[in-house]
């Protein structure tokens, strides 16, 4: 596998690392009222975003083996672009629904 691509894999793992540590102990609650955590967290799913969009330019067959790949770019793209059209409660949902399955993947990805 390209190192490009293993680069952006791990800066993946290491993000979706924090965003768990970041969120481990909270509920949804906790989190709608933490805007340092809010803070965090979306600072890592740009990163996350980006790292996915830059597999996909280098490899779009690898970037395919990321289940929703364009749905974490176009997230990615709305945190950066309409930062102002984020909510909250979408947030916490990807973090409890979608992050595990990426998780999944990139380790997979990574032979972990």
């Amino acid at each position: 596998m390209d190192e490009r691509i293993l680069k952006f894999l791990y800066d993946i793992q290491q993000c979706i690392s924090k965003i768990e540590k970041y969120t481990k102990h909270q509920t949804q609650e906790d989190y709608l009222e933490d805007e340092k955590t809010q803070d965090a967290v979306e600072r890592n799913f740009e990163i996350i975003g980006e790292a996915v969009n830059n597999i996909r330019k280098i490899d779009l067959s690898i970037a395919d083996q990321i289940r929703e790949s364009g749905k974490i770019v176009g997230f990615r793209n709305q945190l950066i672009h309409g930062y102002d059209m984020i909510s909250d409660y979408i947030t916490w949902d990807i973090i409890q629904t979608k992050l595990p399955i990426l998780k999944a993947d990139i380790n997979k990805m990574l032979g972990e």
